[in-house]
């Protein structure tokens, strides 16, 4: 006796799911600082002259906050924030060093 041939009609979604959820986190992760230091940032009074690397080790150069000079600030994004919808940037500069998080057009 043959067995019988698998359930493709429901195997077909799951794996289309699946792929959706790579192609999600692949883009994560190498999404660049600048989408996340963007507008919300700059109306919360956050500037940088250059915005480099990803959301998770980023780089800004001449960095200043509410007019205070903060000069080059690495920085990152905790994952569990973002995948939240409320990014939290934790960050080490020459000024200052802590976390931050980034609300509807202000820093919390």
């Amino acid at each position: 006796m043959r067995a019988a041939p698998p359930n493709l009609p429901l195997v077909a979604p799951a794996l289309g799911a699946v792929f959706g959820l790579a192609t999600l986190l692949v883009l994560l992760a190498v999404a660049p600082l600048s989408l996340v230091v963007g507008d919300r940032a700059a109306k919360a009074g956050l500037s940088a002259t250059e915005v480099s690397g990803t959301v998770w080790r980023g780089r800004l150069a001449d960095a200043a906050y509410r007019g205070l000079r903060l000069g080059e600030v690495r920085l990152g994004v905790s994952p569990l924030s973002l995948l939240a919808g409320r990014p939290r940037l934790g960050f080490k500069g020459e000024a200052a060093a802590g976390a931050a998080r980034l609300g509807r057009g202000a820093v919390e």
